[in-house]
């Protein structure tokens, strides 16, 4: 029973897979083929290789071994702390005794590291028929399923790797000849999903450092890269504002150098107040991988 879910716990952790940044409570995205999955979307799991097997905890009981397994589900959400997915479909096949499913139930994702994530399941029933009898077993309001491993190959193969290794309580009405619990091991893969992986959501943000100009004098204007992926220069403006004579300043460099930067980095731009009055400098960027610009403006003052 178990298995079946942990397949779909495998597809749904898969694509979570990510890179930047940072804690748990960072929000999650789930890529495949390079695209954010969107909520609504479907997701396709089966089992990778092996068998799906559930055992008593203490590893001496086989309790059921599945060769075939399939999940089917649908995201509920496109980013949040966690991506939920609704299971639609838990197949069984080639097991050692009858396996069926009797609820669906959900997943969850959510980011670790790197390309991967953390799968979590809730709601989810299987029965497993053991010596005659048809025992229950199940994700109750919330169950550690396991971790998920993307990967950034080619498009069409295999788009990522589920790893399930979760124990599963027996659920009501139980029966004294079942195991009050059992460890679900499994694995499961993503199919035609390549890459497949999980991300933090993308936040492209920055910072502007300016401080009081005086007359004839340079300044460092400094930029920092607040957000947690890697940002690109765009373009840059120096609008002028109320001034004397003539132009307010020059500029040594036209662009923010280096021009590409990643998180918690900073460049400079060097300013020069030539007469005393305002300018508003503005500076725009925009990620590296999906394109997602920000804007700062900063109103630099000369006396």
């Amino acid at each position: 029973m178990n298995p079946k879910r942990l397949g779909l716990a495998a597809l749904a952790a898969m694509a979570l897979m990510a890179f930047l940044g940072a804690s748990s409570a960072a929000a999650t995205e789930l890529f495949a083929k390079g695209e954010t999955l969107e909520a609504g979307t479907t997701i396709h799991g089966t089992l990778a290789a092996g068998t799906s097997t559930l055992s008593t905890t203490d590893g001496k009981t086989l309790v059921d071994t599945c060769t075939g397994s399939t999940i089917d589900g649908t995201t509920s959400n496109a980013e949040g702390e966690f991506v939920n997915i609704s299971i639609g479909s838990l197949t069984w096949s080639g097991c050692s005794v009858t396996t069926d499913t009797l609820t669906n139930g959900s997943l969850s994702i959510s980011w670790t590291e790197g390309l991967n994530g953390t799968l979590t399941g809730a709601g989810s029933v299987v029965t497993a028929n053991f010596a005659g009898v048809s025992c229950r077993y199940g994700t109750g309001s919330g169950t550690h399923l396991g971790t998920v491993t993307g990967t950034m190959g080619n498009e069409g193969e295999t788009g990522g790797l589920m790893d399930v290794n979760a124990v599963i309580n027996e659920q009501e009405p139980k029966h004294f000849i079942c195991p009050d619990t059992t460890r679900w091991q499994a694995s499961y893969g993503v199919i035609n999903a390549a890459p497949f992986y999980v991300q933090p959501k993308e936040i492209v943000d920055l910072e502007q450092i300016a401080l009081p100009f005086k007359e004839g004098e340079w300044q460092d204007l400094e930029v920092k890269n607040t957000g947690n992926v890697t940002w690109i220069w765009e373009d840059e403006e120096f609008v002028t504002g109320k001034h004397k004579l003539g132009a307010w300043g020059a500029v040594l460099s036209e662009f923010c150098n280096p021009t590409e930067l990643e998180p918690r980095d900073k460049c400079k731009v060097k300013r020069k107040c030539v007469n005393p009055g305002e300018q508003t400098w503005i500076f725009k960027v925009k990620s590296l991988n999906k394109g997602v610009k920000a804007q700062r403006t900063t109103l630099l003052e000369c006396t």
